[in-house]
């Protein structure tokens, strides 16, 4: 990948995280397999997709079988829930 390619994936990297990242929180879980993070999101060959599908799936069965583990228990997600209220009314107003 050039440079050029190299600063668009970033770009779009960085805009998908400040768009999730508030509502990450808010997940019961999260799947983010770091092993998927090493390819790049402009590439969309046939054999990357189905890596990449691969990559996901194995990481989702991890997940599952370890879901009593990462649950949260309510009141930590309705905390959680409210700050993500008020990060969103800042934001509006141009506060943040």
């Amino acid at each position: 990948m050039d440079g050029l390619g190299k600063i668009a994936d970033r770009v779009f990297r960085l805009a998908i995280f400040q768009n999730v990242r508030y509502r990450m929180d808010l997940c019961d879980l999260v799947i983010d397999p770091p092993k998927a993070r090493t390819y790049s999101t402009l590439d969309f060959e046939p054999k990357v997709l189905k890596e990449l599908y691969n990559i996901g799936y194995e990481a989702a069965q991890d997940a599952f079988e370890n879901w009593d583990e990462s649950m949260s228990d309510e009141s930590s997600k309705n905390a959680k829930r409210l700050k993500f209220k008020e990060i969103i009314q800042t934001e509006k107003l141009g506060l943040n």
